[in-house]
């Protein structure tokens, strides 16, 4: 069973794809460019995101990043920059095309034809995953406990539903403990090659309507960001976000593989 994971990075698709939307192609591709909007990005793919892919215990899994042609070269060559000591991370540039089939494209550009399930999780820019996410312990153990029911029904999602939201301050970095079902991070669907669908066919909000579920919520396996450019209202009613305490710095550390000093000094330099 093949494990594949997708961050989309701005990518302009022609339509779909978000809960914003825009009266024009034009309009989408200049709010993503937006300068501080792609520098914010940018930020937490590198100090947030890529941290737990690139230390995952367990490294057997592909992790794709996928961009637009479009995307301004620095931006580019800053991603490639970012992922060129990680692997199992694949960079895919595509041009403007629908939603679905630009994500049905990825699939089909990383899948390996030769398994007949994959097991795929889906990543905003500003998402992270514990380190131990791909573990045998994690998904892989979850999976082959599930075997039969997703052998009979053939997809079933896997969601952890415990982690922490953080924002970005000019104060530094704030965050807190959240437990939530079916949210985008730590949540994966094991699904048969011969449905041809993927993970973005399904809402990960509403998965149990369309899917077997199995949730567990024994440790931290999310980051999810809060800030102005989030797509979906997720942000109402979630606790206050505090300053770090030692157990929640030890928590980023340990579980996410973050360098926290380096992430607050450089979110000094961002909020200027």
């Amino acid at each position: 069973m093949q494990i594949v994971g997708l961050c989309r990075f701005s990518y302009p698709c022609l339509s779909g794809g978000f809960q914003i939307t825009h009266e024009s192609y034009e309009e989408r591709v200049q709010y993503l460019y937006e300068e501080k909007r792609l520098a914010e990005r940018l930020f937490t793919l590198e100090h947030i995101t890529l941290p737990g892919i690139r230390n995952q215990i367990d490294t057997d899994f592909v992790f794709v990043i996928l961009i637009g042609t479009s995307l301004p070269e620095h931006i580019t060559e800053k991603i490639l920059s970012l992922t060129e000591d990680i692997p199992h991370a694949v960079v895919l540039a595509f041009e403007p095309m629908q939603y679905r089939q630009a994500m049905a494209q990825v699939f089909e550009h990383v899948l390996d034809k030769s398994h007949d399930w994959s097991i795929q999780f889906r990543l905003d820019d500003d998402d992270a995953v514990s380190v131990d996410f791909i573990k045998i312990k994690r998904l892989r153990r979850n999976a082959n406990m599930v075997a039969p029911i997703y052998r009979e029904t053939g997809k079933m999602a896997i969601d952890f539903n415990r982690g922490l939201v953080f924002e970005l301050t000019k104060n530094g970095l704030k965050t807190a403990r959240v437990q939530r079902p079916y949210w985008t991070p730590a949540f994966a669907i094991a699904i048969t090659k011969a449905l041809n669908k993927n993970v973005m066919n399904f809402p990960h909000h509403v998965a149990f309507k369309h899917m077997p579920t199995i949730t567990r919520h024994d440790s931290d396996m999310y980051l999810r960001g809060i800030s102005n450019h989030n797509d979906s209202h997720f942000g109402r009613g979630l606790p206050e976000r505090l300053e770090l305490d030692d157990e929640t710095r030890a928590t980023l550390e340990t579980r996410f593989s973050i360098d926290v000093d380096k992430l607050e000094a450089e979110l000094k330099m961002l909020k200027g």
